[in-house]
């Protein structure tokens, strides 16, 4: 008798979810013309010397991308098996369904049982995330290799996405079958791009159609982007909401509004974004020993920090918390 129902849902449920394509990532991501290429069409798998065996591994550290890319690449799984988003049946695993007090034995049955589930759908898309934080994770791991390699024909339908920081921590019996997708903080010619694309923009304000633009005073594109070293994708998202919050708006004509980003402000808006390093000798203590704070480029501790850790130790998550973790971890 399972001890867990596997609740599988329709991936047209997910609205979220079922309108990623790999499209719609920046220009700056190193994997979206590459995705796109292997994801299209049948894909160049043979060229690279790769079978497709309906793995794909993300690895890198918080905020490098992970779980952007990988949600372009999931909606674009359905038309790359020949299959509708309403056909598709998605489920996420979470750390919660592997805790530390687990057994191998019962980790093991777990995965098999998963697998198990709904194995007669045109398309089942299975999501490991957040597996660094699994309790037995070689023996999840290991099962899930298993369990494509047994069956094979079944395996057809079955695409599989695992998330994870450290591509170590994973047995070679998954990495060898998988495709790994590495992703990491943007480089400092990718923020430079990130940013510039951000500069004018296409806005509405009172049901009037206007080009809105940035102009910067006494600082270049190159340099702010110098000065978000360490920065993510989604820092640097916020460092554009904060800049034209504090920018002084001017209607130039009826067809423009022009942003003029005082040089201060733009860095006072780059320093609520950047950590505070502590002094020389200073130890930095946390206050829970058993979970040490992890801190990726020059990523500090806030309130988005805290509301990703309270909602990760959070048991009975519903939904909806689980998709905003997924969001604020990415």
């Amino acid at each position: 008798m399972p001890d867990r129902q596997w609740d599988f849902q329709r991936l047209s449920d997910h609205a979220r979810l079922r309108t990623q394509r790999l499209e719609l990532l920046p220009e700056t991501s190193f994997w979206k013309h590459r995705l796109m290429g292997l994801f299209s069409g049948g894909g160049p798998w043979s060229v690279i010397e790769q079978e497709n065996r309906g793995i794909t591994i993300f690895s890198g550290p918080v905020g490098s991308g992970r779980h952007m890319t990988g949600s372009a690449l999931i909606g674009e799984l359905p038309a790359f098996y020949g299959v509708d988003a309403f056909n598709t049946l998605f489920l996420r695993v979470l750390e919660k369904d592997f805790p530390e007090s687990i057994t191998a034995e019962e980790a093991a049955d777990r995965v098999d049982d998963l697998f198990r589930t709904a194995e007669n759908a045109p398309l089942r898309i299975v999501v490991f995330d957040a597996m660094d934080r699994y309790g037995q994770l070689r023996v999840v791991a290991e099962a899930i290799a298993k369990y494509v390699e047994e069956n094979e024909a079944k395996a057809r339908k079955l695409a599989v996405v695992c998330y994870v920081e450290n591509i170590a921590s994973l047995p070679s019996d998954l990495r060898s079958l998988a495709f790994v997708v590495r992703t990491s903080l943007p480089s400092a010619r990718q923020r430079k791009e990130f940013l510039q694309s951000k500069i004018s923009w296409d806005v509405q304000v009172s049901k009037k159609a206007f080009m809105a633009e940035m102009v910067f005073k006494d600082m270049t594109v190159d340099e702010l982007a110098e000065k978000t070293e360490g920065m993510s994708y989604g820092d640097l998202t916020l460092l554009i909401q904060y800049i034209r919050l504090s920018a002084d708006i001017q209607a130039e004509d009826t067809r423009i509004l022009r942003l003029n980003c005082d040089r201060d402000s733009v860095l006072d808006c780059v320093q609520m974004l950047t950590p505070e390093k502590p002094a020389a000798g200073q130890i930095v203590q946390s206050s829970e020993p058993s979970r040490v704070s992890q801190i990726s480029g020059s990523r500090s501790e806030n309130s988005v920090d805290a509301r990703a850790a309270a909602l990760s130790e959070k048991e009975n998550r519903t939904f909806t918390e689980d998709m905003e973790l997924i969001d604020i971890t990415d």
